[in-house]
């Protein structure tokens, strides 16, 4: 059975570019997200994996959905600064 894989890379260079994109510092998003600025830090260089629930919690601190982080994929259901950003297509980072 084939098992699916992510790239926890991919995945926290995405998670950076969003939370920059939003205008929080580390820290801040860390604490609305409930994590410490270390594991922040540690999720977006691809060094720590996380758990379902912090997914959540992120997804809901960038208005985006979980699949976004995980696959890049844009729904209309993203935050409007987001979308503008995808449908520009000068982040390709977004759709690694």
């Amino acid at each position: 059975m084939k098992q699916n894989t992510y790239d926890r890379a991919v995945i926290g260079e995405r998670i950076q570019l969003l939370r920059t994109i939003k205008g929080y510092s580390r820290e801040a998003f860390a604490e609305q997200v409930g994590i410490s600025p270390k594991f922040l830090y540690e999720i977006e260089k691809g060094n720590k994996g996380f758990s379902s629930k912090i997914l959540l919690q992120i997804s809901n601190a960038l208005s985006v959905t979980c699949d976004c982080i995980i696959s890049g994929t844009i729904s209309e259901n993203c935050d409007k600064e987001v979308l503008e950003i995808f449908e520009d297509g000068t982040n390709s980072s977004l759709s690694k």
